[in-house]
């Protein structure tokens, strides 16, 4: 009878064998979960406490005011332009500006970062950057093993931030603001020179006045002078403003911005001469007297500012003419545009400046023709008043630029300080914990699959039924030799017998019923032939055939069927022990020694309905004996007379005993020891026998350990779930006698 299993759906099946892989594998997994929770507690109570302080920053993407000082600010690119800063922020460059900040305002504080040898890579390994999403808002924050220094870090850095966009917000205004102290001094010289000049030509000559005709001429001069002079001053500022934006352009990309003074675009080159004749015409209206409310002087006016709108525009089309220049554009466009204002700017000044020179110029002519001393006293004069107004146009624009460098407050504001924290980041307890708990559970689980794979033994009947496809006809429980002693003993007297033949000193135990399963299931094995004898053996020794074959002979015994047991293991015979017999005489007697008959070596047990033959002498030719016409004689005979016969024989892949007897009898049972018997073994048993002609009618798995698993889900083992021996009521101790066969 085959062995039938209810289907289940594949998925309960794997859900199951996996637990069971798991339970079976408890030991590995919680050794793995345990060493690395251990290591993990260890090191987190010998790690050193880190502290965490955090300081926020808003940083502005293009400053109001001052929109050429924020390079790579644009629309729509937040996110680049923050981490650009972010990356800035943690340069080494930044950081040993940071470092010797520290040192500066905190050198008399007892920091670590002062005893660190390489103070710029420690911040850097213990500071991050964290923008807040969809945000201006930046997030310093700083590790360090003392409080005090993590904060402290932290404000510097923010204020190092701030500090250096300050300087980058004043750059171009401060470069204005240093030419302008440079032009100071030299104006300044020129002017106390001129002073001195005239002071001294005056007293010489004792001329001290100009006639009239020379001061009007003068005047007129002197208007033109001051024109001329503004229009230069302006020129100077704005062009080194505007050689500032372009070295700063072209640190991304050289040359990227095209001189208009220099550029052969006919469009620009037309709009640029019609800009120098309307200053020249504007210059001209001053120069008849025109003031500026004039409605001719308005008209130019408007002329002018058109022009220079046009001209604005073409530039700008010029610089983003190139497609890299415009995709740098796009990240620079509010720089590009204060470039071009610059360079239409300059354009019109230059214009004015020819305009106002020309004019100057024939007045300078006229000027020529005075008298010596008087045309002398004029040039000093005139030299002196030109000074003195350069002097304070140069100052009113220094002061000037002064206010605006100040108001440039740069693109950073500190939103939030940095405070000293009071509690700990790290070692975090509970994260560490749990993270060596998935660690662990992770490593056991590794170990599980690869012992897994390793572990090629028996485990359920399932493996039996894979890989030599018979079913499995029994499943004996592991039976605990210890307790059963305690309880079954008779002051430690003949326990060996107790604690082996179950079934018959404790028949209501699960091993019991599990005997009598493996009964049921041989009896009913073939219902056209049924089984008459029965060969037990094994793979390897020690697997518990022997005492299988015992208490399936007393089972079936008590089934009232009349039973022998054969001990044809004639290497290591163990019958007669567990019986409590004498070995000789016995089957080798018998097959040896032609006068003896069958009934002078059957023995009577104790036990209704149950026959033994034991072993008797070991042979030297165990297997010329049981492969002899005689051995099968005695088979034939003790067939007739018995409804089953028992035969246990040597391990298969010991010896060849079994295989020789496995020819002459009904079928073999294959005993296999759970987790022990390999499958390759069960398979090569199965080849061995098949090709002798035996036949295998299945196998019984031995020493089985069952699972809560098993108890759960139930499946093979459902019908034997371990109990305890102490449930049985017994009134009193089955006792045997000494000497117990008759």
């Amino acid at each position: 009878m085959k062995h039938k299993k209810i289907e289940e759906k594949d998925t309960n099946i794997d859900i199951i064998a996996y637990l069971k892989v798991l339970w079976r594998r408890r030991l590995v997994i919680g050794t793995s979960i345990g060493a690395t929770l251990i290591f993990t507690i260890i090191y987190t109570l010998n790690s050193p406490k880190i502290y965490e302080a955090s300081t926020k920053v808003f940083i502005q993407q293009a400053p109001e005011g001052n929109t050429f000082l924020s390079p790579w600010g644009y629309t729509g690119a937040r996110d680049n332009y923050i981490k650009n800063q972010t990356h800035i922020l943690k340069s080494r460059i930044n950081l040993r500006l940071v470092v010797d900040k520290i040192k500066e305002e905190h050198g008399n504080e007892d920091l670590p970062i002062f005893k660190n040898p390489n103070p710029v890579t420690f911040l850097i390994y213990n500071i991050i950057i964290k923008p807040v999403e969809r945000t201006d808002i930046v997030n310093i924050l700083v590790h360090s093993t003392n409080p005090q220094e993590a904060a402290v870090i932290a404000n510097v850095m923010a204020e190092n931030l701030l500090e250096q966009a300050r300087i980058t917000a004043r750059s171009a205004v401060s470069e204005v603001r240093k030419f302008l102290e440079e032009q100071l001094k030299i104006v300044e010289n020129n002017l106390k020179q001129s002073a001195d000049s005239l002071l001294i030509f005056k007293e010489k000559n004792r001329v001290f006045s100009l006639s009239t005709e020379a001061q009007a001429l003068s005047s007129k001069l002197s208007s033109f002078d001051n024109q001329y002079n503004q229009a230069n001053t302006d020129y100077l500022t704005k062009k080194k403003k505007l050689d500032f934006l372009k070295n700063k352009y072209q640190q991304n990309q050289k040359n990227m911005v095209e001189d208009i003074t220099e550029t052969q675009n006919p469009l620009i080159m037309n709009l640029r001469e019609k800009l120098i004749k309307f200053e020249t015409e504007y210059s001209n209206y001053l120069l008849q007297g025109l003031t500026a409310e004039h409605s001719k002087m308005q008209k130019i006016k408007s002329r002018i500012e058109d022009t220079k709108t046009q001209l604005r525009k073409e530039v700008t089309k010029l610089i983003t003419s190139d497609s890299e220049k415009g995709n740098l554009l796009a990240r620079n466009q509010k720089i590009a545009e204060e470039i071009a204002s610059l360079e239409v700017e300059i354009v019109a000044i230059e214009a004015r400046k020819s305009a106002v020179g020309k004019i100057r110029s024939s007045y300078e002519n006229q000027f020529l023709k005075l008298p010596s001393k008087e045309l002398k006293l004029a040039q000093l004069e005139r030299a002196y008043k030109i000074n003195d107004n350069i002097y304070e146009m140069l100052m009113e624009k220094y002061e000037e630029t002064k206010i605006t460098e100040a108001g440039q407050l740069g693109n950073v504001k500190i939103i939030d300080k940095a405070y000293a924290p009071s509690f700990h980041i790290r070692p975090n307890k509970k994260k560490n914990i749990l993270f060596a708990l998935l660690v662990g559970i992770g490593i056991g689980l590794v170990f599980t699959v690869f012992s897994e794979y390793l572990d090629t033994s028996i485990k359920e009947p399932k493996d039996i039924e894979e890989h030599i496809g018979e079913p499995t006809l029994g499943i004996i429980p592991y039976v605990n030799h210890k307790e059963f002693t305690e309880k079954y003993s008779d002051n430690g007297k003949i326990a060996d017998s107790r604690r082996l033949l179950l079934t018959h000193y404790a028949p209501r135990s699960n091993v019991s019923e599990a005997y009598r399963s493996l009964r049921t299931n041989l009896q009913y094995f073939n219902h056209d032939t049924p089984l008459k004898s029965l060969l037990i053996t094994s793979t390897i020794a020690k697997e518990g055939k022997s005492t299988i074959a015992a208490n399936l002979g007393i089972t079936l015994s008590q089934r009232g069927l009349k039973t022998i047991i054969i001990d044809a293991d004639l290497r290591k015979p163990v019958l007669h022990k567990l019986f409590n017999v004498n070995i000789k005489p016995g089957l080798t007697d018998l097959i040896i020694n032609p006068d003896m008959n069958t009934k002078d070596i059957i023995r009577k047990t104790s036990i209704e309905n149950l026959f033994l033959i034991t072993a008797g002498d070991i042979p030297p030719n165990p297997t010329d004996l049981l492969e002899s016409k005689r051995m099968k004689g005695i088979l034939y005979t003790i067939q007739k007379n018995f409804d089953f016969v028992l035969l246990d024989s040597p391990p298969i892949m010991v010896v060849t005993d079994a295989v020789v007897i496995s020819r002459i009898i009904d079928g073999v049972l294959l005993v296999v020891e759970a987790k022990k018997t390999k499958r390759n073994a069960v398979y090569d048993v199965k080849e061995v026998i098949e090709n002798v002609g035996g036949k295998i009618l299945g196998a019984v798995i031995n020493k089985i350990r069952f699972s809560r698993i098993d108890h759960l889900y139930g499946g093979y083992y459902s019908a034997y779930h371990y109990y305890d021996y102490g449930r049985e009521e017994r009134t009193k101790k089955q006792k045997i006698k000494k000497g117990g066969i008759k």
